[in-house]
């Protein structure tokens, strides 16, 4: 299985140089897919690279389901896109996380 140790692990290894939080939470998978947002958020030059790597996780068969949780709860939120300029660049996998949890924050009232 693909789990927190070898999530922390590729997340550390590849973005750690542009956020060095990664390393000082290692295992700790939402507080390490915040960071990853982040990252996003600022524009960091491996914004793409964040996509695409999520993209591959969520494709995997053997990845734990608390990885696409990470995403839907500790990643970025649909509504960000917008104002991020991500509209039409968010791989299928990632986007249908976040409008998945998108939909689950409306029917719970917690977003307009």
């Amino acid at each position: 299985m693909y789990g927190e140790m070898e999530f922390s692990g590729d997340v550390i290894g590849k973005f750690g140089a542009y956020a060095p939080g990664l390393a000082e939470e290692a295992c700790m998978l939402h507080t390490q897919m915040s960071l990853l947002a982040d990252l996003v958020r600022e524009v960091c030059p491996c914004r793409e690279d964040i996509f695409g790597f999520l993209e591959a996780l969520l494709e995997r068969q053997d990845a734990i389901s608390e990885i696409e949780n990470a995403v839907a709860i500790s990643f970025i939120e649909f509504s960000e896109l917008p104002g991020l300029g991500l509209e039409g660049k968010v791989p299928p996998q990632v986007l249908r996380v976040l409008k998945d949890q998108d939909a689950r924050w409306k029917k719970a009232g917690v977003r307009a």
